[in-house]
């Protein structure tokens, strides 16, 4: 590429200083940090743990200090598992508030975002960074608010809803469990109404498995037989797996992965 990505454009624009890209798993497959390109990208809490992925490299990077403003992208959990895993914090922005550009092949699964060490530094960049961009027609088009105003006012009197099986998580990791509760009890704690709530959502794997499925067969596909060594036996492994979400017809499209 010859030109900037809307966000680091934004970001370049504003006055920051870029100092490089951060890792990801091929193709930003897996929710680790591993490729045969970069290596294992490895939590420096802990160095046998997984960062998580796909946003692995950026998070572990915020982590360190190596640079306070990290970008990275989530279809699938890509910036809020690396969060989870290193304790730094992300969001995954509304789809479109932050442009692309190019195109993600995963289309309206992908969304850029922050990953930083502080709330107030991806408020300010997410601020910064949600500004228009003509080359992506799915972006908002409006200039994107000071996200950091009412960051200080604390949480008193905000309505919090609380799911912790969303509708459809059956069995629920005793562990988990005590860790959210105890988490959604900070805020009531601290002044806000939380309400336990059920949105009853359906069980959403095989849906974006037949996306992500679908798209990555595309992309199996285009990789030259002569380079194995850039698309992992996992990677294959998954896009099979994937096909049982996938309507026979479109499935037998691709009958080389």
């Amino acid at each position: 590429m010859t030109e900037d990505a809307p966000a680091v454009a934004r970001l370049r624009e504003s006055g920051a200083v870029i100092l490089g890209k951060t890792t990801l798993p091929e193709f930003g497959w897996i929710g680790a940090c591993h490729s045969p390109l970069t290596g294992i990208t490895r939590n420096p809490w802990k160095l046998d743990r997984t960062t998580g992925g796909s946003s692995g490299g950026a998070a572990a990077a915020a982590l360190l200090n190596l640079g306070h403003l990290h970008i990275g992208t989530d279809g699938a959990g890509s910036i809020r598992i690396p969060a989870a895993f290193t304790g730094v914090f992300g969001i995954k922005p509304t789809y479109g508030r932050v442009a692309a550009y190019p195109a993600s092949p995963f289309s309206i699964l992908a969304h850029l975002g922050p990953l930083t060490r502080t709330v107030t530094d991806a408020a300010l960049m997410l601020s910064v960074i949600g500004a228009p961009d003509a080359r992506d027609m799915t972006a908002w088009n409006t200039p994107a608010p000071d996200f950091r105003v009412g960051l200080d006012e604390g949480v008193r009197g905000l309505r919090i809803a609380w799911s912790p099986r969303l509708g459809y998580v059956k069995k629920l990791h005793p562990e988990v469990q005590a860790a959210t509760a105890k988490a959604a009890q900070v805020f009531a704690d601290l002044g806000a109404i939380v309400e336990e709530a059920d949105p009853g959502f359906a069980e959403p794997y095989a849906m974006i498995m037949a996306i992500w499925g679908g798209v990555s067969a595309t992309i199996v596909s285009a990789i030259p037989e002569a380079n194995p060594a850039f698309c992992m036996p996992t990677s294959k492994e998954m896009v099979r797996q994937s096909f049982s979400s996938i309507p026979n017809n479109l499935a037998d499209q691709y009958p080389s992965v």
